[in-house]
């Protein structure tokens, strides 16, 4: 089980992303030059310590966008997935791309 401090997204910005079925936080942390690291988390249960929270997706953007996306668990196995939801995780990483992505920053 993990928690939002073995995450290591104490520092970075978040978004909250939701839809009828769903709810996750997009967490992102800008680049120096250009591009970003994102994880987008789901609160699965709560325990004593706090909300456990699983990997939706993960991954890392350079000047050219996207390049390196990892789904669910250490697997990569994601259960009863929320399409909604990841239309919304993209299109929300899509804008994040035009925000921090561009090689005239390099």
């Amino acid at each position: 089980m993990k928690y939002l401090k073995d995450w290591g997204v104490d520092e970075w910005k978040k978004l909250e992303i939701k839809t009828k079925r769903d709810a996750a936080d997009l967490y992102y942390k800008p680049h120096e030059v250009s591009g970003f690291e994102f994880k987008v988390l789901e609160e699965t249960t709560e325990d004593d310590e706090g909300s456990v929270l699983e990997r939706v997706v993960e991954g890392v953007a350079y000047f050219d966008g996207l390049r390196h996306v990892t789904f669910g668990d250490e697997d990569g196995y994601t259960y009863y997935p929320d399409p909604n939801l990841l239309v919304v995780v993209f299109q929300t990483l899509a804008l994040l791309e035009k925000n921090f992505c561009q090689e005239d920053q390099l």
